[in-house]
Formats: C-alpha cells, sequence, structure tokens
C-alpha cells in the first residue's frame, strides 16, 4: 500500500500498523485540513479513528511531503511548538506515552458507565440550585430506560503505530470509536437527552477535576454556530468526550498545571458552565413538557 495522496484528493491515504488493531498494515485517511496541535487524525474504514502524536520524526515526514502530501495544522501551532517550556505539550514526544496512558486510563474510568443515581449526585453537587423536580426530569430524560450512559468513546485506547513505508515506528497512537464531525454547543445547550446529557458531563468534568485531578478540555470555543465545546461530539446515543492527548493536570509540566488551575479553580468557570448547562436544559424539558 502506498503512502500517497490521489491528485485531487482532499485526504492524505497512508499505510499504517496499529498496535491495537492487529498486525497487518491498513490504510488510514488523515484529511488535510487538521484541526489539532498535538495529533494527527485519521479515519480507518471500519467505523474508527486514529490520532497519531505529533512526534517530530513523523510531523517532519509529513510536512516535507515524504508522504505524498502535507497536512495542514493550526497557525498558532508552530509557535506554541518552540515555546521555551520543559516537557513542552505541543512538541510531544514518545518519552510522555506512559503519562498520556495513564490519564486516558483514569479519565476513561471516570467517565464511562454512569448509573443514574450518580448522574442525580453530580447535579445536587454542581447545580445545587436547581430544583429536584427539575433535577430528576434531567436525568429521567437523559437515561430513559437505560441502565448507564457512557461519556467516553467504544473502544478508546492508547497504543502504538508504524508508519513501515516511511520508517517511522512507535508512534502513540490514540484508537477510538469514530463518533463523527458534530460537534455540542456549549450554549443555547442541545435539546432534550442531549442537553440533559450534557449538563451531567459539564457536572462531571468540574467534580473529577477536583477529586482526581484529570483535567477535561471542556473551554468553549466560538464559531459560526455560537459557543461550541471541540472535544464534545454528539453521537445519536449522546455526547461523547473524545480528546485525552490534552487533559490538564495539577501534577502535570507547567502548561497542564496552568490550564487544569484557570478551568477548575479560582472562578471555577467550567463550574459555571455546568451549572447554566443544567439550568438551561431543564427549563427548556420543562417548557416542552408543560408550554403554558
Amino acid at each position: 500500500m502506498t503512502a500517497a495522496a490521489s491528485t485531487g484528493s482532499r485526504v492524505l491515504c497512508l499505510s499504517v500498523v496499529i498496535g491495537a488493531h492487529g498486525t497487518r498494515a491498513v490504510k488510514v485517511r488523515l484529511p488535510y485540513r487538521q484541526g489539532g496541535s498535538t495529533a494527527y487524525l485519521g479515519r480507518l474504514g471500519d467505523g474508527l479513528v486514529a490520532k497519531f502524536l505529533k512526534v517530530d520524526d513523523l510531523r517532519r515526514a509529513l510536512h516535507t511531503g515524504a508522504a505524498g502530501g502535507r497536512p495542514s495544522e493550526p497557525l498558532w501551532a508552530e509557535p506554541l511548538r518552540h515555546l521555551p517550556l520543559p516537557d513542552n505539550p505541543f512538541r510531544p514526544t514518545r518519552a510522555q506515552a506512559a503519562r498520556l496512558r495513564y490519564g486516558h486510563d483514569r479519565a476513561v474510568a471516570r467517565i464511562r458507565a454512569i448509573a443514574p443515581d450518580a448522574a442525580d449526585a453530580v447535579l445536587r453537587r454542581t447545580a445545587p440550585r436547581l430544583p429536584a423536580t427539575r433535577r430528576h426530569l434531567l436525568v429521567d430524560q437523559m437515561f430513559g430506560t437505560r441502565a448507564a450512559v457512557s461519556f467516553a468513546p467504544e473502544p478508546s485506547v492508547l497504543t502504538t503505530a508504524d508508519f513501515p513505508e516511511l520508517g517511522i515506528v512507535d508512534v502513540p497512537t490514540l484508537l477510538q470509536q469514530d463518533v463523527g464531525p458534530r460537534i455540542a454547543r456549549a450554549l443555547p445547550t442541545e435539546p432534550g437527552a442531549a442537553g440533559a446529557a450534557l449538563a451531567v458531563l459539564l457536572g462531571l468534568a468540574q467534580i473529577i477535576a477536583e477529586d482526581d485531578g484529570i483535567g477535561l478540555d471542556v473551554v468553549p470555543r466560538p464559531s459560526r454556530r455560537g459557543l461550541v465545546l471541540p472535544n464534545v461530539l454528539l453521537r445519536p446515543a449522546g455526547p461523547v468526550y473524545v480528546d485525552f492527548f490534552g487533559l490538564g493536570d495539577p501534577a502535570g509540566g507547567l502548561v497542564e498545571r496552568a490550564g487544569h488551575r484557570v478551568l477548575y479553580g479560582g472562578a471555577r468557570p467550567a463550574a459555571a458552565l455546568a451549572a447554566r448547562t443544567a439550568a438551561t436544559a431543564a427549563a427548556r424539558l420543562a417548557h416542552s413538557r408543560d408550554p403554558l
């Protein structure tokens, strides 16, 4: 399988061996437009995506055209990569793999298989002013007849990848379910069960940041649709958090510590967003059931 891009194509097709996917080379399609600063996103043909950490040798091979094309990246990625920071997360290395795996595994364990009573406890803690009737309305809408809800992709596995035709091996790689491209809105909240689940996910993010030091990146970004959460994607079953290469960590490097403190400490903007999302989602649900 040749590591080359088809003429006129908007994707770069590469041959790759992904550890958690077997020992045979498979084709991965990398869009030329890449939105991340620390990883390349590629799609496999079986409902999976792979996120390849931007280690120096892989980045050089792709950006010099050795693979048959040059993926783009955000304009701010290059300046961030050259910041004189110890353990700069915007210039990742293979040496960070163990820490990334530890953070990924802890985060996935905390946001997977959330039961109704756990969701209710999240809302009681992060939206204490929400009346009990509206809190129960959110939980009922979120779960329906389901016994549990997961906010993690299934699967989500941190592994390694080799690019045999580029001579590059052991690239830390996140293999995940392909949730699709639909990004969750922050405010106004998503309607129905998705909005209810988003309120719980944002509240849970605040709780695990305080209790476990795991900082999910739920910073809203502006877009044409208003404020969105680019690391929270929507599948039919509800919202899913997907970016485990960008976790804040009070015990991590300078950037991870600062990100964790700004989002979850001090004025606690993530907590304020969670409470507001819960109130908005509950009000919308109450109005839809009793519009008068």
